[in-house]
């Protein structure tokens, strides 16, 4: 959701006023804005999660790893059958009676997690995952770990949301589809990572089949274990031109793939092949 700052805060965009051409015209929440070269939605489409299988079940918990905090964000959510945005309580059960139903999800809150704690979906039956993973965080920019294990373990999640954001921070999608069902990868827009932002982040996926990474360069642990043991992957896209072995950037993010795949990379990019680079036995096409 796109905010101005006003009179010492924050404010959606979304139902004020703008003067254009002589009058004044009420931005509604489907109306873009330009900028940095790119046009935004002033609200993301909603985060939705739809029943591909009857019966199929979602909630919220809150994982307190310090036992000391209190969750962050301020949740909402509506259904076919409610759809009025309503305050969502922690663990509540959302059933999904029937393949189709479906429930959206918005946080009218700038924060989700913290470096310790952070909220998880507790999915049944199966779920496929739609709309923008940003209408998550009020304001639209990613901080440090914020969709931390959002969805990690959960096998009935057979596809994950859009993932726009092209600016990340430090752990922002850290473990957050490990041990899903998911089968194809959401884009990954960014072309700049941040230290561990994608660590484990498709960690044992086994019906994971390809990845393509835009980023021209390598930080600190970015794709520690990323894919490790997603045992269908046999494509990997990449746009960075060299390694970090120092900094640990891609220790093991190939560990456990498929003993024969393509991999397509720059042509600076040197052939190392061991799971810490690019698989032994697989094909690589410059571009």
């Amino acid at each position: 959701m796109i905010h101005v700052y006003h009179n010492n805060s924050w404010t959606p965009l979304a139902g004020k006023k703008i003067y254009h051409n002589g009058s004044w015209i009420t931005l509604r929440a489907a109306d873009k804005i330009y900028a940095g070269g790119v046009w935004h939605d002033l609200e993301p489409v909603p985060l939705c999660l739809t029943a591909q299988a009857a019966n199929s079940t979602v909630s919220i918990e809150w994982i307190d790893d310090t036992g000391e905090s209190t969750p962050l964000a301020s949740l909402y959510y509506r259904t076919a059958s409610t759809p009025s945005w309503t305050a969502y309580t922690l663990d509540t059960v959302i059933p999904l009676a029937s393949v189709g139903d479906w429930v959206e999800f918005k946080n009218t809150s700038n924060v989700l997690s913290s470096l310790d704690n952070h909220y998880h979906f507790v999915l049944t039956g199966q779920i496929a995952a739609s709309g923008n993973i940003m209408s998550m965080i009020a304001y639209g920019r990613l901080y440090n770990r914020t969709f931390l294990s959002l969805f990690a373990g959960n096998s009935a999640l057979v596809a994950a949301p859009e993932l726009p954001a092209t600016r990340l921070d430090v752990g922002c999608y850290a473990n957050m589809f490990a041990g899903t069902s998911i089968t194809t990868a959401p884009a990954l827009p960014a072309t700049e990572m941040a230290n561990l932002c994608y660590g484990s982040m498709f960690e044992s996926c086994p019906y994971l089949t390809s990845v393509s990474i835009h980023a021209n360069a390598l930080k600190t642990t970015c794709c520690y274990y990323m894919c490790k043991n997603c045992s269908s992957i046999n494509s990997v896209t990449v746009d960075f031109s060299s390694w970090n072995d120092n900094d640990h950037a891609t220790d093991h993010w190939l560990d456990g793939v498929s003993s024969s795949g393509t991999f397509t990379c720059p042509s600076a990019l040197p052939d190392i092949r061991d799971v810490n680079h690019i698989p032994s036995g697989w094909t690589v096409v410059r571009t």
